[in-house]
């Protein structure tokens, strides 16, 4: 499974439902037409696990550790900031496929270090979002 965003899942279902419905409608002539009760149950399950989700979209969070970057990796840049109790706010959330959710996080303190080691702060329009795991990362506050 590919990695796909989990409200876009969630409505994309919902949407796949109705459209089930109206094809009930047209083809039966109907205007009740139930959708297959396997799809109402797994509509039901989707709830359940966004439900279950330690994050969503708009929580503020926070690292729970330095990242430890190696040098040839594209966050190196970025060692600065990405440390333990560096808070932003969870942009979104993405089934990864397999096992776990990953949660895409605009840090509030994103910066850049010039030539002579002087830190400049990243224009809101201008930061990144970066993936964590639930693991990685606490709700701000607690």
């Amino acid at each position: 499974m590919s990695s796909e965003n989990v409200q876009g899942m969630r409505d994309r279902l919902e949407r796949f439902i109705k459209a089930m419905q109206s094809v009930g409608d047209a083809v039966d002539g109907r205007t009740t037409a139930e959708p297959p009760s396997f799809l109402l149950r797994v509509l039901a399950i989707v709830d359940t696990a966004l439900a279950q989700l330690p994050f969503r979209e708009g929580d503020r969070v926070a690292l729970v550790r330095d990242l430890q970057i190696p040098r040839n990796d594209g966050w190196y840049h970025c060692r600065h900031f990405l440390v333990q109790g560096a808070v932003g706010t969870v942009r979104e959330v993405v089934h990864s496929g397999g096992d776990h959710f990953t949660f895409y996080v605009r840090f509030d303190d994103e910066s850049w270090v010039d030539d002579r080691g002087e830190v400049h702060a990243t224009a809101e329009e201008n930061r990144h979002v970066f993936g964590f795991r639930e693991g990685e990362l606490r709700r701000h506050g607690i």
